[in-house]
């Protein structure tokens, strides 16, 4: 399967762009066409999340878990009630480190990667992220990457909301799969993982779920396969209609104050 004219015309594309695009092409429109800013204000649970996803990045560059708090207070201007929810993912972001610390003893971690940024073309391989040589069919920042001794990937992405069931990122850990595999060379398998930040510790006492290992022969055939065809659709999505559509993304929505369906 090749990706189609309407997909390559509109690239670089982003895992939330083309997700928007299946979920709703009115905000589409607005946001990637019309390049308009969005005119309902930011949700406060959108400015805890990015702050806990910077604090865990500190931490995993090597600061201590005290040092990255106390640095979200100097780069952020928090409101009251914004800084006592950032306070409330101590704990958890305390348990993430040390298990991290731990794991990577165990199964020999021999690069560490946050907050990576990739770009992948048309053929799958890696590109500039900014797009500065045009070549860009997707990018992503993937929260954390580790590459162990024996050439396996494990991807780790933070959610600071409520839990989904994991085939909810299928298509996200899906484009984030195939980035590692071209970054990395000799790769033998990927696999991912969700983690639950503010969330109650499962069964095993974790807030970490993990999905199955993927053999690199998957990544580069029923992965690539998966990922244009997605794509493909988001790009007839967006090309067929400018029309909302209703759904769990509404109340996330920056476009709700210009949106038919609200009025």
């Amino acid at each position: 399967m090749e990706f189609s004219k309407a997909t390559l015309s509109r690239a670089p594309w982003s895992y939330s762009m083309a997700n928007l695009a299946h979920n709703c092409p009115f905000a589409f429109h607005r946001k990637y066409v019309l390049r308009e800013r969005p005119t309902a204000p930011e949700r406060i649970e959108g400015k805890i999340g990015s702050i806990v996803h910077s604090i865990l990045e500190w931490c995993v560059m090597g600061m201590t878990v005290d040092q990255a708090f106390e640095k979200s207070l100097e780069v952020y201007d928090m409101l009251y009630e914004v800084e006592i929810a950032v306070q409330n993912f101590r704990v958890p972001v305390t348990e993430f480190i040390k298990g991290l610390e731990r794991w990577k003893k165990a199964h020999n971690v021999v690069q560490v990667f946050p907050e990576k940024k990739l770009g992948l073309t048309k053929d799958f391989k890696t590109t500039d992220y900014r797009n500065k040589k045009g070549d860009c069919l997707i990018r992503g920042i993937i929260d954390l990457t580790l590459l162990t001794g024996n050439k396996r990937a494990v991807i780790i992405d933070h959610k600071t909301g409520a839990k989904k069931t994991l085939d909810t990122y299928d298509h996200q850990v899906g484009v984030y799969s195939l980035m590692v595999d071209a970054l990395a060379s000799g790769l033998r398998g990927v696999r991912t993982a969700i983690h639950y930040v503010g969330a109650n510790r499962n069964r095993k006492g974790s807030r970490t779920e993990w999905q199955p290992e993927y053999p690199v022969e998957v990544v580069r055939s029923r992965f690539r396969e998966d990922i244009t065809q997605w794509l493909n659709k988001a790009a007839e999505s967006a090309e067929s209609t400018t029309d909302p559509k209703s759904g769990w993304m509404c109340g996330w929505c920056g476009y709700q104050p210009v949106c038919p369906l609200k009025k």
